[in-house]
């Protein structure tokens, strides 16, 4: 495989002029708006940035606050929340040569485990001063939503399906996981027709995850595929498993870095289009939240939004653990 060479510039060419935007979800995952709107104010006075808060509203299209934002003059747009705000601050930021910086506040927090984002707010902050890059992520445009973590239909929308809001906020990442049990015990294969990039195939699967850049933030070194965030592609998962050993199987070779061993896992890759239909409507779900239903179309978007992460980045368990004990 060729070696990759990532869309990096130093967060040291940021103006001198340091005024930034912060879409601030007042109920993602255990948020206290006033005290996370403190925290931001305290950092900026504290390091000569000025700074403009902003909540957000439900039913809203932040594509559109971000936009209004970035024409009034900002050098640094900071999504704080979860999955769903962040996709909704970078489809503002797209196009744009103002990045987006991460505050994960919610209750997956997945890109910011793939991309090593720091959980805590100061240290997440602090990538605007020192210690940051820039990189440009691929993302898939769903209808009029922009996804810049992942996509698909399965297991996941089923999770998502089953996981409330008001479940999330009591008892953040736990919630997920009785989601998941819920998911698997109503899950039943489909047979699906997809075209990526203009190869047309039928395939009977559970699960048709697409990742733009890591796997669910908990991300194991690979072997024998490299997903990345900016390589100008997403990757495609297929899993065919019918039973619970057959998830087991995946699951192992998941861990074990060699995901494309597992018998009922196909591969594949786009760098354009993905179109995926099935005779039964299924939910399908984008960065956390279900936007529609089958069939849909998916647009790849490369390289084409700009996010400040680590130099340096935290093996992504170890920033997960630190998401869950707190530190």
């Amino acid at each position: 495989m060729e070696p990759h060479s990532p869309s990096t510039d130093s967060s040291a060419d940021l103006p001198a002029s340091k005024h930034m935007f912060v879409v601030l979800n007042p109920v993602a995952g255990m948020v206290v708006p006033t005290r996370t709107e403190k925290r931001i104010t305290t950092w900026c006075e504290q390091n000569g940035w000025t700074c403009e808060v902003y909540q957000t509203k439900e039913d809203e299209v932040l594509a559109h606050v971000v936009k209004r934002a970035l024409a009034r003059g900002c050098q640094a747009v900071v999504a704080a929340g979860g999955d769903g705000t962040i996709s909704g601050v970078a489809s503002g930021v797209m196009g744009s040569s103002v990045p987006m910086l991460i505050l994960p506040l919610g209750t997956g927090n997945l890109l910011a485990g793939d991309l090593g984002v720091p959980f805590d707010i100061s240290r997440a902050l602090s990538l605007l001063e020192a210690g940051g890059r820039m990189l440009m992520l691929d993302a898939v445009q769903v209808n009029d939503r922009i996804c810049v973590l992942n996509a698909g239909l399965g297991f996941t929308s089923a999770l998502i399906k089953n996981t409330e809001r008001q479940a999330k906020r009591k008892y953040g990442f736990l919630a997920y996981i009785v989601g998941g049990v819920r998911a698997l015990l109503g899950l039943q294969p489909h047979m699906f027709r997809l075209v990526v990039d203009n190869k047309r195939l039928r395939i009977n699967a559970s699960e048709i995850h697409i990742a733009c850049g890591g796997l669910f933030g908990i991300q194991v070194s690979l072997e024998d595929v490299r997903v990345l965030p900016d390589d100008g592609r997403v990757d495609i998962f297929v899993i065919k498993a019918r039973t619970f050993s057959d998830y087991l199987e995946v699951v192992y070779y998941i861990l074990r870095g060699k995901p494309r061993r597992a018998r009922e896992m196909v591969y594949m890759q786009a760098a354009e289009m993905i179109e995926i239909d099935c005779e039964q409507k299924l939910p399908f779900q984008g960065d956390g939240e279900v936007l529609c239903e089958t069939p849909v179309k998916l647009r790849v978007l490369p390289n084409a939004i700009p996010v400040l992460v680590p130099e340096k980045q935290e093996e992504p368990i170890r920033n997960r653990l630190r998401q869950i004990v707190g530190v």
